[in-house]
């Protein structure tokens, strides 16, 4: 492969040189003059190898020297979320996908048809937010945004909860089909996060940390992975499932279901 790609090729080069070299001068079938030049040449790659060797080394050192404690968060955190690399993710999860959110009123719209899609494709959809009442989350929420009221915030979460309604009944009775799944919790979770086949051994999470006052553009987010972020991926892919099975069951699920099924306060037991 490193041939191929023209990596370190003096260093293959070497062997054979230095091979015909020794082969040569103990058969006597060349000159002197032919091993002299067979020697400087193996020199000559011998320096060449030991120079590209010497600026990487350089290299690697500048590049560590850069990273000082400060650049860890710009390592970690990302600002930029792409609604479009959403959509990539839920069209590519095999068996489920979570969506967790206050009203996630920027996202239903524009996401349904993509959850459609994919509920289509046999995928289950879990979309957990919380509830117009009792208005406790909710107040907290219009709160934290600081251009919200409560009345503007109950609406838009009150058209995404009838947006949802409407696409869980479209599947209900179609074979074949995935479905989805809504509830509501009555507990402002302090980021929102997006779990793609969360359960299984290629489990993707995707956590935008909310803030007070903080412009949505402005949210630090964070992925983690099943497979390489093992520990503090099951914490967060658990506090999802924790608040997932104490939630009020609003569409997609027949009664019976594991859920609340009652319309008290729905807050988190203590």
């Amino acid at each position: 492969m490193e041939i191929s790609s023209g990596n370190d090729i003096e260093l293959y080069l070497i062997i054979p040189v230095a091979c015909a070299a020794i082969v040569l001068s103990f058969l006597g079938v060349a000159s002197v003059k032919v091993i002299e030049g067979l020697t400087l040449a193996i020199l000559v790659l011998i320096a060449i190898a030991l120079l590209k060797g010497r600026k990487l080394s350089q290299e690697i050192s500048t590049s560590l020297s850069a990273r000082t404690p400060g650049s860890s968060a710009r390592e970690f955190f990302w600002k930029k979320h792409d609604v479009e690399k959403v959509k990539v993710q839920i069209l590519a999860a095999r068996t489920e996908v979570w969506l967790w959110g206050t009203t996630l009123s920027m996202h239903v719209s524009e996401l349904r048809p993509t959850i459609e899609e994919a509920i289509g494709r046999g995928v289950t959809i879990r979309v957990l937010l919380v509830p117009s009442a009792p208005v406790d989350a909710l107040s907290m929420a219009a709160w934290r945004a600081g251009h919200l009221n409560t009345e503007e915030l109950e609406h838009e979460l009150s058209t995404n909860l009838a947006k949802l309604r409407r696409t869980a009944q479209k599947f209900e009775k179609k074979e074949g089909a995935g479905r989805l799944e809504v509830r509501t919790l009555n507990y402002l979770a302090p980021y929102v996060m997006y779990g793609y086949d969360p359960f299984e051994s290629s489990g993707l999470l995707e956590v935008r940390l909310s803030g007070i006052r903080v412009r949505h553009a402005e949210r630090a987010s964070f992925t983690l992975r099943a497979d390489t972020d093992t520990e503090w991926y099951s914490n967060f892919a658990q506090q999802m499932k924790v608040a997932w099975e104490h939630a009020l069951i609003e569409a997609g699920e027949p009664v019976g279901s594991s859920g609340r099924q009652d319309t008290t306060d729905g807050r988190l037991p203590l």
